[in-house]
């Protein structure tokens, strides 16, 4: 029998340790990481399963509903947080699909700074959230670099590396598959497949992530523009609409995230 944990749309950042058994996790609006401490098994996440073993991080895109399977003797620490804790160069390697990284891979050891963060989280003071963020942000840049390699070695597919830089670039103006295709000279049916393929979710949920997080940027950032301001430079045409999707991809409507920012 699976335990059900649902993370509440309150609060930033959440750490604890788990010890075997099944885990059936939900944390929307939040990206979520698990340091294998001991033993292993595997994590499955939209339709996909994957193995992890004692040392390995595993990195959960954000949004995503996972299961842990553990044996009896292993024992993860769970780390989940807002998206806002990592820069826009990180969300943007990580958040396309589950990743399960050897430590030799990082360059850094994964078990030492969850130690870190358990310490912090067991004896806060007021330094201890700057530091809980530091290091986390430390394992998601050692994470993404890996990443990131890997894609390299894989040669992803020149014209979906073409999407991507282009939706990054452009992601307040209009977008369509169809024109990427064209800028592509590809067919439309080719870069929808390839796009979903690579990327692990469709061009426009891409663009819509995309540009929520450019606006949760610019919210934190630009405290003298408003809401709406905001709104057009990142791609929607209806302010209204705008807070409805942020509220339904972030938990809280784009004042009330202000406000706590």
């Amino acid at each position: 029998m699976a335990e059900t944990i649902k993370y509440s749309e309150e609060g930033d950042f959440h750490y604890e340790k788990r010890r075997g058994g099944k885990l059936e996790i939900t944390a929307r609006s939040r990206y979520a990481l698990a340091v294998a401490e001991m033993g292993s098994g595997t994590v499955s996440v939209r339709g996909g399963l994957y193995r992890f073993d004692e040392g390995d991080l595993i990195v959960m895109p954000e949004g995503a509903g996972y299961t842990l399977d553990c044996g009896e003797e292993t024992r993860v620490a769970l780390i989940v947080f807002r998206p806002y804790f990592l820069s826009e160069a990180m969300r943007g390697v990580l958040r396309s699909s589950v990743r399960v990284i050897r430590p030799e891979r990082l360059g850094i050891s994964p078990e030492a700074l969850s130690a870190k963060i358990y310490a912090e989280t067991k004896h806060p003071d007021e330094l201890s959230r700057d530091l809980c963020r530091a290091y986390t942000a430390e394992l998601c840049a050692g994470a993404a670099r890996a990443a990131a390699n890997e894609e390299d070695e894989a040669q992803r597919c020149p014209s979906v590396e073409a999407v991507l830089a282009y939706v990054r670039d452009h992601s307040g103006e209009r977008l369509s598959l169809s024109e990427m295709a064209d800028m592509c000279r590809v067919s439309t049916a080719y870069l929808s497949r390839k796009f979903k393929a690579e990327v692990g979710v469709g061009f426009a949920d891409y663009v819509a992530t995309t540009r929520l997080e450019r606006a949760e940027t610019m919210l934190r950032e630009r405290p003298e523009m408003s809401v709406t301001e905001i709104a057009f430079m990142c791609g929607f045409n209806d302010s209204n609409y705008f807070s409805d999707k942020f509220k339904k991809h972030f938990g809280v409507s784009p004042l009330k995230f202000r406000k706590q920012a």
